[in-house]
Order: structure tokens, then C-alpha cells, then sequence
């Protein structure tokens, strides 16, 4: 054997073990995502070890079972295709399959960059005993086509109601992600004479006309419900970002409802035109919309004097406590930084707070004594847990003028992604919503607190499998609703509607 085709070997030898420290990590990662976690990793050792025995230098000798002709397609095939199924896992459709973080990603990486070396070599060479290897390579999408009909999570069974609302290539859109989530209560009087007979929900998401990542052609869509979300309306396109021929990003839906003045607001960004990129400069563009009728028509957006302010995602809320009684309070983050916006007159005019000075996409809550409480996701990159672990939080003293310091609440165990809280009643409570793993998008639960948020005594699973970001609303009846992403292998499925009893033992008194 020359010195070529051993070369080739160690590269198959290397790459085999890269890619048992790829399926380790996966597994182990997303372990509490997986209904059965032996079978898994059983399917990812036996993958492990057909690519290791199909390295010609392990079987022994030359191998010709392949016909010259189509071990050159093998071998191009595999030059090309891998870094199109390595792209499309961790890039273009942003770290969606299940959860991947740096370690595992690295791994996959190693291990298919040197099997696309030996492909070259063997493809320039006219070499075809490396040939089963290459197939085996390009077979892996059978390794994870076992673990999905391995993975069957099911929401709980503790739940009222359970429907999936905004579902992916339904209506037009590939994806749906980014949920947001208004209740109306019964009896409020509209600003255009109608009174509300029932709670209404407003539920939001931005829908993805060509895939999951945060750029491109996106819209924002709602749907409604006046039943406690047993039926919905039909999808609405609320927003959509056209400019000179060109197609960008109309996101981060965040509205709050003024019940004094019966208007519900929804703050959005607009952002992709002409800068789309996946990193790099994307400016936003603050804007604001409001509705009359109960979200059932929007004005046209006005445009907000916030530059690269980007707002929640989630909701906003309504001051119903002293100071600043009345007040509009929107979520929001900029330069790296936590912050609200607010408006004292009814949405004609609107302020910024000070900074956080950490943390983004947060959400606020009032507390029983008037303050504020801001939960805040760590500023870090996707895929890796934040060290340490927990949710930042914060109070304000002034309906969020200014914060007091940031603090890590550790209880709060989460991954880096978007969470919810909600204030439960007046004496005290909250709830709190996130994937509650400290690695991976999986295990959407939701918290309570009885003190403010000082101790998160009760908590539900809502989901066991992948889920991201959600978002919480309180029916007037005293049942919680979550809508959250979900689905079996990746988060970015689905945006499903959840239903929590009051005589759950989360929300129980």
C-alpha cells in the first residue's frame, strides 16, 4: 500500500473518531430531549462503527466492489454534499436540528473535513477502495432519520388544551418562529365603542417565507381566539417589509394593550433591506402599529425615534400600580444592552429608560408592590450555555427610568434563549415560561413564584422535547396559556398553544 492510501486511512481513522465524539456530544446534549436515549446512542455506535469498518485499511487489501465510474461520482458527491449538509445543520438553518452547540459542532466539522480530503485525492487519483467509506458518509442522514422516529415527545398530559397553532410549510411559510402572546380581558371597552364579551387572545409569530434563520423575507401573522383558544381565526399577514422591489424582515412582535384607552399596540422592528446578513450590520428600524377593534384591523406603522432598539420579543406591559400609574412599558435591547421604552400619554409619544448595561430580549413584569422586574436572556453566543447559569434579573424602582444591578437568579436553570414572565395575580405572582435545560432548547416548563419572584417553588413541563422561545398570558378564569416553539426534532417546527388548569398543581392556590 502506498504512502498515499495511507495517508487516506489515518484521515478515515481520524475522521471515524471525530464523528463518535460528534454523536457523544449530540447525545449527551440532548439527552433530555430524547423519549429513548439508549436506542439512540446504540443507533449512533453502530453508525460509528460501520464508518470505521468501511476504512479499506481495517477490512484489509484493495477493495473493487464499486465500479471505477461511480466511485468517482461517490467521491465528488461527498466532496460537495457534505459541506451543503454541514451548512445547512449549523448555518443556514441556524442550529436547529434538536440543539448543537461549539463542541459537537467542531467535531462534525473535523470529521467530514477529512473525509472530503481523502474524497479529493481518491477522486484526482482514480482510486476506488475508499469507495464504501463515501457512501457511508453520505448514508448519515439515515442515522438521523432512525433518531426522529425514535424521538416522539408528547406535550403533558396534565394540560386543558393543547393545539398547534402556527405550523411549518402551513400558509405559504417554511417556518414560524419568534411567538407573541396578548390576552384581552372580558369586559374591555375598545376604542371604537365595542365591548369584549369574552377574553380574546392575540397570538403572533413571524413567519419565514424560506427557512428558520433570523434574515430573509419574514412577516408577521396573528390568528385570534374568543374561546380560550379551543378555535382560531384564520392566519392574518399583519406586516410585511417591501422596498424598491426588494423583500426584507418585518419582526419581534411585541404588543401591550392600554385598557384605559381600549387601543392594543404592537412595536415591531423592520430590518434586511439592503443589509441581510446572517452576521454583520443589520440595522433596525423601531416602528409602532395600533388597533381599535382588538387587533382585529392595524393601522399603518409609525415610525419610532429608536434606531437599533430591538424590541422584546414577547409582550409589553400596562402599569396598574403606583408610580407612574397607567404607563405603557415595552421591552426592548440595544448595543448589547437591556432597556424599555415607555409612554405616560396614551402611545402619542414614547421615552427610553436607561440601559441594564447586560442582557437582551427580556421581558417585564410587575411586581405587588410596584415595582418592576425585568428577565433578561445573557448575551452570548447560541450554543453555548451561559456561565454561570441562570436567568439575569433586575428591579426598577421608577416604572423602568432606571435599573438597580443586574443579578443571575440560578434557580432559574435555562440555555441561551428567549424565556416569559408574567405577573399571576396581585399578592405576589409570577410566572415564568423557558426551555429549562442548561444546555439545550428542550423541556419547555413553566414556573411559579409566590414571592415576587424571590423563590420559584412550583413548576409544570409542559413539553419534554425540543422547544424555544414562549410566551405567557393569564385568562380571566384564572388558567395560564403558553404559546411556545416546539417539535420532535427541532424547536423551529411548530408554535403550539398550550392550556394550564387552574387546578393544576402549578397554578392550584
Amino acid at each position: 500500500m502506498n504512502k498515499l492510501s495511507t495517508l487516506q486511512i489515518w484521515l478515515h481513522g481520524f475522521s471515524a473518531l471525530s464523528m463518535a465524539a460528534f454523536v457523544y456530544f449530540f447525545v449527551s446534549h440532548n439527552a433530555p430531549g430524547f423519549t429513548n436515549v439508549p436506542v439512540i446512542a446504540l443507533l449512533g455506535g453502530t453508525y460509528v462503527a460501520v464508518f470505521l469498518l468501511a476504512n479499506p485499511g481495517l477490512l484489509g487489501g484493495r477493495h473493487h466492489i464499486v465500479p471505477p465510474n461511480v466511485s468517482r461520482v461517490l467521491y465528488a458527491a461527498t466532496a460537495l454534499g457534505l459541506p451543503v449538509l454541514f451548512l445547512n445543520a449549523t448555518v443556514w438553518d441556524y442550529y436547529q436540528p434538536i440543539s448543537l452547540y461549539d463542541d459537537a459542532i467542531f467535531t462534525l466539522a473535523a470529521s467530514w473535513l477529512l473525509l472530503i480530503i481523502s474524497s479529493i485525492i481518491a477522486l484526482v487519483k482514480g482510486q476506488d477502495q475508499f469507495a464504501p467509506a463515501a457512501i457511508v458518509a453520505l448514508l448519515g442522514t439515515i442515522f438521523v432519520l432512525f433518531v426522529h422516529m425514535t424521538t416522539n415527545p408528547v406535550p403533558s398530559e396534565g394540560l386543558q388544551h393543547h393545539v398547534d397553532l402556527f405550523v411549518g410549510e402551513e400558509d405559504g411559510y417554511e417556518n414560524y418562529r419568534i411567538p407573541a402572546l396578548l390576552v384581552l380581558p372580558a369586559g374591555s371597552l375598545m376604542a371604537d365603542g365595542t365591548s369584549l364579551k369574552t377574553d380574546r387572545l392575540v397570538a403572533m409569530a413571524e413567519a419565514r417565507l424560506n427557512g428558520a434563520l433570523d434574515t430573509g423575507a419574514i412577516d408577521l401573522v396573528q390568528k385570534i381566539s374568543d374561546d380560550g383558544g379551543q378555535t382560531w381565526s384564520a392566519q392574518q399577514v399583519i406586516c410585511t417589509y417591501r422596498k424598491d422591489g426588494e423583500r426584507g424582515k418585518c419582526g419581534n412582535a411585541t404588543p401591550v394593550f392600554d385598557t384605559r384607552a381600549g387601543v392594543l399596540w404592537l412595536a415591531y422592528n423592520l430590518s434586511g433591506i439592503p443589509d441581510d446578513l446572517p452576521k454583520g450590520p443589520r440595522p433596525h428600524s423601531a416602528h409602532i402599529m395600533r388597533s381599535a377593534d382588538g387587533g382585529m384591523t392595524w393601522s399603518e406603522g409609525v415610525r419610532l425615534p429608536f434606531d437599533n432598539v430591538v424590541f422584546g420579543p414577547g409582550h409589553g406591559i400596562q402599569k396598574q400600580l403606583a408610580p407612574a400609574l397607567g404607563r405603557l412599558v415595552l421591552p426592548g435591547n440595544s448595543a448589547g444592552s437591556a432597556m424599555v421604552i415607555y409612554s405616560d400619554d396614551r402611545g402619542k409619544t414614547w421615552q427610553s429608560g436607561a440601559a441594564l448595561g447586560a442582557g437582551n430580549e427580556n421581558e417585564i413584569a410587575e411586581l405587588s408592590d410596584g415595582r418592576l422586574y425585568m428577565a433578561a436572556r445573557h448575551v452570548a453566543p447560541v450554543g453555548r450555555p451561559p456561565k454561570p447559569n441562570g436567568r439575569l434579573y433586575a428591579h426598577s424602582l421608577d416604572a423602568g427610568e432606571t435599573w438597580e444591578s443586574p443579578q443571575l437568579d440560578s434557580t432559574l436553570q435555562t440555555p441561551v434563549c428567549q424565556a416569559s414572565v408574567l405577573r399571576r395575580n396581585d399578592s405576589g405572582g409570577l410566572l415564568f415560561s423557558n426551555p429549562a435545560d442548561p444546555k439545550a432548547r428542550v423541556q419547555m416548563t413553566v414556573r411559579a413564584s409566590a414571592d415576587d419572584g424571590k423563590n420559584w417553588s412550583r413548576s409544570f413541563l409542559v413539553y419534554p422535547g425540543p422547544a424555544g422561545y414562549s410566551q405567557l398570558g393569564m385568562l380571566s378564569g384564572g388558567d395560564a396559556v403558553l404559546l411556545y416553539e416546539r417539535g420532535d426534532m427541532a424547536y423551529s417546527e411548530m408554535i403550539s398553544f398550550a392550556r394550564i388548569g387552574v387546578q393544576s398543581a402549578l397554578l392550584a392556590p
